[in-house]
């Protein structure tokens, strides 16, 4: 094993070790962001590979601008990641509420509500990032290296799974809460599945 493949390992196992744990975070929605800024780092990584290329010198402003969007979505679901446990720690918080009296009772249902539309909102955004993902593979596929295809071929399934669960967050997280904010963010993931 390589010095760069040790370090990685080094650096990913404390979090797969916390994702195991069986603390409420890192979570699914934490797993659904990684798998959403692993399959845009494909994308970014087929593009990579195919930029430079003779055989492929005129997919290259293609590839250019691909890369450019991989790369922003890649740093903003990684980004995700935290902020899905984030907003899961706020629900847990907003349930821990006293419940006395009347009142406050009814400050703690606002409060796990408020919650709730916040859990779901991050995973609504790595759903619109993975959609974004599959979108961006597909773009490129026929211009794409050739040995580059499988890796292509893995981005677009780990999107389509990152999709596929931030979707049944959002559902989760949604689920028991009416309301405009509620219903405005179901219609927004409809129109990505």
């Amino acid at each position: 094993m390589t010095k760069g493949a040790e370090a990685l390992e080094d650096a990913i196992q404390p979090w797969l070790d916390a994702l195991a744990s069986g603390s409420a975070a890192p979570g699914g929605g934490a797993a659904a962001a990684l798998a959403a800024a692993t399959a845009a780092a494909l994308v970014a990584m087929t593009c990579r590979s195919t930029i430079g290329r003779p055989a492929y010198v005129d997919a290259e402003p293609l590839m250019t601008r691909v890369l450019e969007q991989a790369e922003q979505l890649r740093v903003a679901a990684f980004a995700a990641m935290r902020e899905d446990g984030d907003a899961y720690r706020k629900v847990i918080a907003a349930h821990k509420l006293p419940r006395g009296s009347e009142a406050e009772r009814g400050a703690r249902a606002s409060a796990v509500t408020e919650a709730l539309i916040g859990a779901a909102e991050v995973p609504l955004r790595v759903a619109r990032m993975a959609a974004s993902v599959i979108d961006l593979a597909r773009s490129i596929e026929q211009a794409a290296n050739r040995n580059a295809l499988g890796d292509l071929n893995a981005a677009a399934s780990m999107a389509r799974a990152a999709l596929e669960i931030s979707a049944q967050n959002v559902e989760i997280n949604l689920s028991g809460i009416a309301g405009a904010r509620a219903d405005a963010m179901r219609s927004k993931l409809c129109a990505l599945k």
